[in-house]
């Protein structure tokens, strides 16, 4: 039987599944900040932080594997100037000491392009570890992934915006419950929908989260009515709410 866990402060969870530690990232977006030095704001890179925290959290969790779950850099096609530079880089130093592999994200275009021989790419959008589904979250969920008790998505870089709250502004870690019928036709049972947030910590500038004002997630889309639990937690592992203020993050009517 799986079992996921947050890892406190560092925007993650480790799913153990079939006897082995699955350390699972999503959203790092390396180079995000060419798009804001184009609009006249120079932010330092956040390519090293990243660097030595996946660093520290391989050797103090010590996974059987990374997956990141897409969007490992920014650019939807092409390939930046600091892309080139910083995406192996950084996938060298976390192979270095984890055996690890990618599900490609809508923000991965040519990134095969930046890949070291020894990391594997999935060749489905989508990965099944046991009875659990690992995808970035821009597409729909597979068929033959409906016999799973857990989806694990990013993509969506969930955010708490809520009025008045000393909470606005933080990354958060959602936790849905809903029924498989509500995703699949005629299949009984319940699963799980975890949303991670993004491993970039600088990704709560307004454009790049959750308040940007819609769903973007075709999968939250279809089931945002009928969600019929919900837990909201920081990245610490605090959980800060539940169903009735799922709309602090999912910025639609739900």
């Amino acid at each position: 039987m799986a079992s996921i866990s947050i890892l406190q402060s560092h925007q993650t969870i480790i799913l153990n599944e079939l006897g082995k530690r699955h350390l699972i990232i999503a959203d790092a977006h390396i180079g995000f900040e060419e798009r804001l030095i184009a609009s006249g704001v120079s932010i330092p890179a956040s390519i090293e932080e990243m660097s030595v925290r996946i660093e520290r959290i391989i050797l103090k969790e010590n996974p059987d594997e990374l997956l990141i779950l897409g969007d490992l850099k920014y650019s939807i096609r092409k390939i930046s100037r600091s892309e080139w530079r910083d995406v192996p880089l950084f996938l060298e130093r976390v192979n270095k000491l984890v055996p690890t592999r990618i599900i490609l994200g809508n923000h991965d275009g040519n990134l095969v392009r930046l890949i070291p021989d020894r990391i594997q790419v999935v060749d489905k959008p989508f990965l099944l570890i046991g009875r659990t589904c690992l995808m970035h979250g821009h597409t729909n969920v597979p068929v033959n992934a409906e016999e799973c008790d857990n989806l694990i998505i990013g993509h969506v870089h969930p955010i708490y915006s809520r009025k008045g709250s000393p909470m606005t502004g933080n990354q958060v870690l959602l936790v849905l419950k809903v029924e498989k019928k509500d995703i699949w036709e005629e299949t009984e049972g319940l699963i799980n929908i975890y949303v991670i947030p993004s491993f970039n910590r600088d990704l709560t500038y307004s454009g790049f989260s959750t308040r940007s004002g819609r769903i973007i997630s075709p999968i939250l889309r279809k089931i945002k009515k009928k969600i019929i639990d919900a837990r909201i937690f920081t990245v610490d592992g605090d959980m800060i709410g539940g169903l009735e203020s799922i709309e602090h993050v999912l910025n639609e009517d739900i």
